[in-house]
């Protein structure tokens, strides 16, 4: 969800309404999709807001996916580009620290499940890229080239 004011995207979420400026009788656009009671019974708590969990986990999912298949490729080939691998681990510790973003109560059992496996997928990725870093390390040691950073 995204609030427009005057123009402009609110960005503070603990901000008051005073500090930015909000007077009284002002239009604020909500901006967001509605959730549709399917997608709420899909889920184990029926809950609106559970629907919302698991479309902030899925993008991540959806982000890792992708990335997945990058670090194949380098698996593949020999590792020639080393910003291509400092990217895919900054971008992984990324998506760990939205996850942990992610709040699911106990009754959100379907989301709860679903950001524990997006957590174990992009550890393992991370892990793979670690393995590529330090091949890449080693093989520049050997060659006498300056490690990456």
């Amino acid at each position: 969800m995204t609030l427009l004011y005057n123009g402009g995207y609110l960005q503070d979420d603990q901000a008051t309404i005073a500090s930015l400026g909000i007077r009284p009788y002002a239009t604020i656009v909500v901006l967001g999709d509605q959730v549709l009671n399917e997608q709420a019974q899909q889920t184990a708590s029926g809950n609106e807001e559970e629907v919302g969990c698991l479309s902030r986990i899925q993008k991540v999912m959806d982000q890792s996916q992708t990335w997945e298949k990058r670090i194949s490729t380098l698996e593949q080939g020999d590792i020639q580009d080393k910003d291509e691998v400092l990217y895919l681990s900054e971008m992984l510790m990324r998506a760990l620290i939205t996850l942990d973003g992610v709040v699911c109560p106990s009754s959100f059992t379907t989301a709860r499940q679903q950001r524990r496996d997006v957590v174990h997928l992009c550890q393992s990725l991370l892990d793979r890229v670690d393995s590529l870093k330090s091949s890449y390390q080693d093989g520049k040691k050997e060659n006498g080239i300056d490690e990456l950073a």
